[in-house]
C-alpha cells in the first residue's frame, strides 16, 4: 500500500512540475478590436496578423510590442488567408483574388483573374504556389497550383481533387 501511494505521489509531482512549465507563454500587446483569423511570420522576424471584424492587417516589427496597420490588398477588405514565403514575399487571398507584396505590405499586386471562393488557403513551396479553394471561373474546386507565382497568363493553373474542401493545406 505504501508503495502504491509513493508511486501515485511521484506521478502527481512530476505531472504538476511538467504542467507548471506551461506558464512560460507571454501574451502579446494587441492588436485590439477584432477577431484574429490568421497570422504569418516574415523571415526578418516581423509578425503579420489578420483581424476580421475591423477588417485590417497589422504588422509588428518588435515581436508584438507595438502594431501598425498596413494597406489592404485589392478593393475587398475581407482577407481569407495570408502566407509568407522564404524570400519574404507576402501572399494574401483578399475577397476572391490572390495578391502579393514584396515591400512588407506597403503596396500590393493582384496576381490573378480567377475568382477563388470559400474557405481558401495559400501555401508556397519552392517555386510552386498552391491554393485550396472553389474556382467560380470554371466551377471547379480543390487544390490549384501555379508554377509562375500565381500569374495565370504565363504557365499553368490546374484544378485538382474535384469535390475537395478543407480548412488547411499543409505541405
Amino acid at each position: 500500500m505504501r508503495r502504491r501511494l509513493l508511486v501515485v505521489a511521484l506521478f502527481l509531482l512530476t505531472s504538476l512540475a511538467g504542467f507548471s512549465q506551461g506558464t512560460n507563454w507571454t501574451s502579446l500587446n494587441g492588436p485590439y478590436g477584432g477577431t484574429i483569423s490568421d497570422f504569418a511570420l516574415h523571415p526578418n522576424g516581423n509578425i503579420f496578423i489578420v483581424v476580421d471584424n475591423v477588417p485590417a492587417i497589422f504588422k509588428s516589427i518588435d515581436t508584438g510590442t507595438t502594431w501598425t496597420e498596413i494597406a489592404m490588398p485589392g478593393n475587398d477588405p475581407y482577407i481569407v488567408d495570408l502566407e509568407i514565403d522564404a524570400s519574404g514575399k507576402i501572399y494574401a487571398l483578399a475577397g476572391n483574388y490572390l495578391h502579393s507584396s514584396t515591400d512588407l505590405g506597403v503596396s500590393w499586386l493582384t496576381l490573378n483573374t480567377t475568382s477563388f471562393y470559400g474557405n481558401s488557403k495559400i501555401k508556397k513551396t519552392g517555386s510552386t504556389l498552391f491554393v485550396l479553394a472553389y474556382n467560380a471561373s470554371d466551377n471547379s474546386r480543390g487544390v490549384f497550383k501555379s508554377v509562375n507565382d500565381g500569374r495565370e497568363s504565363e504557365g499553368e493553373s490546374e484544378g485538382e481533387s474535384e469535390g475537395a474542401s478543407g480548412v488547411d493545406l499543409d505541405l
